[in-house]
C-alpha cells in the first residue's frame, strides 16, 4: 500500500503546510517525493520474509520496514515477539520513536536495565504506553563487569589536557524525531566555535554520517589534522576527557561507564526521562546553551561556574551496558 501510504503523508504535509503557513513549494514536494521512493527501494519489502507464520519473533530495531511488519504480523498472530534495544541503554532517552516503535511492537523487550527498574520506569516515564506493556528481560549476555567509580576533575585543565569531542552524526535530513530538529549550519558554527576555545580537543567523525565528510568539510574553521577517525573504542585511551552534545545515543553509553570526566553540552537535542536527566547531571558536567542565540559564549562561560567538580557512574551503570 506504498501508494496510499504516501498519499497520507502528502495531505498531512499539506495541512501542516495551510496551518503553520509555510512556505513548501513544488520543489521541495518533489524532493520529499524523491527521498520517500530511496526509503522505499531501501526497503523493498520481500513477501518471502513475511509471509510464513512462526511461533515466536525475534527483532532487532523497529526503525527497520521488514522488521516492524513482522512485529505486526507476530502481535496479529497472538505470538511472541521480542525486540532487542540497540541503543546500549533502557530508561534515559524519551524519544517518541523509541516508546511507540520499540515497546508498543513487542510482547517482550530486552533491554539493559533489571526487571524492576524497568517497572518503576513504565510507572513514572511511560505512562503514555502503559496500555502496551511488554514484558521486560534483562540483555545478560552482553552486560559487561563494570566498576563503580567516582572522580574529581578541575575544569580549568580543559585548556591543557588532551579531550575528544564525539558530535551527533549529520543526515541528509534534519531528525529522526521533533527532539532533534537543528539548523545544521548553526550546529557547525556551534562546533567551530567549541574547537576554537580547546586547542589541545580532538574531533571524532560519526561512523554513521550519512552526508559524505568532503560536503562539509568546507564548512569547518580547524585543523583537520585534529579530526580523528576509527572505533571511540581504540581511540579513547589517548583522550583525558570527553566533550558530548548529544547524549542519547551509542556513543555516550560506550564512554559514561569509562573513568573519565565528561563535559556535556545540552544544545536541545536530547529528550531524556526525569531519571535519564538525573543520571546524565551526576556523570557529567553539564552546560546549557542555545546554539540559535549567538550569544551562546556567555553560557559557555558557566563551564567554569561549575561548583560540584566530582562525577561518578554509581547510579546511571544500572541502565546501560
Amino acid at each position: 500500500k506504498y501508494d496510499l501510504q504516501k498519499k497520507i503523508l502528502y495531505e498531512a504535509i499539506f495541512l501542516i503546510n495551510k496551518t503553520f503557513k509555510l512556505k513548501i513549494n513544488k520543489n521541495s514536494y518533489k524532493t520529499i517525493n524523491s527521498f520517500l521512493d530511496k526509503i522505499f527501494l531501501k526497503n523493498k519489502i520481500d513477501n518471502e520474509k513475511i509471509k510464513h507464520q512462526r511461533n515466536i519473533y525475534l527483532m532487532g530495531s523497529s526503525a527497520n520496514l521488514i522488521n516492524r511488519l513482522n512485529s505486526v504480523k507476530g502481535l496479529k498472530e497472538k505470538n511472541k515477539v521480542y525486540i532487542f534495544g540497540h541503543d546500549l541503554q533502557t530508561g534515559i532517552s524519551n524519544h517518541i520513536i523509541q516508546k511507540y516503535d520499540d515497546y508498543s511492537f513487542c510482547t517482550n523487550y530486552v533491554g539493559f536495565t533489571t526487571k524492576e527498574r524497568f517497572g518503576r520506569l513504565q510507572k513514572t516515564n511511560l505512562k503514555d504506553v502503559d496500555n502496551k506493556k511488554p514484558l521486560f528481560h534483562k540483555k545478560k549476555y552482553l552486560i559487561k563487569t563494570k566498576k563503580i567509580f567516582s572522580g574529581n576533575f578541575d575544569l580549568s585543565l580543559l585548556n591543557y589536557k588532551k579531550g575528544i569531542y564525539l558530535p551527533r552524526k549529520f543526515t541528509p535530513y534534519y531528525a529522526l524525531s521533533p527532539d532533534e530538529i537543528i539548523d545544521f549550519e548553526k550546529y557547525i558554527k556551534w562546533q567551530n566555535f567549541l574547537m576554537k576555545q580547546f586547542l589541545t580537543l580532538d574531533y571524532k567523525i560519526h561512523p554513521k554520517n550519512l552526508i559524505r565528510f568532503d560536503k562539509i568539510k568546507h564548512l569547518l574553521k580547524f585543523n583537520f589534522d585534529r579530526i580523528k577517525k576509527g572505533e571511540i573504542s581504540k581511540i579513547i585511551n589517548n583522550y583525558d576527557y570527553i566533550i558530548l552534545d548529544f547524549v542519547t545515543t551509542t556513543a555516550f553509553s560506550d564512554v559514561a561507564n569509562l573513568n573519565k570526566p565528561i563535559v556535556y553540552f545540552n544544545i536541545g537535542m536530547d529528550s531524556v526521562t526525569k531519571l535519564g536527566a538525573t543520571l546524565i547531571k551526576q556523570r557529567t558536567f553539564q552546560i546549557n546553551l542555545d546554539i540559535n542565540n549567538d550569544e551562546y559564549v556567555n553560557s559557555f562561560k558557566g563551564l567554569y561556574k561549575i561548583k560540584r567538580k566530582n562525577y561518578t557512574n554509581k547510579n546511571i551503570n544500572h541502565y546501560i551496558s
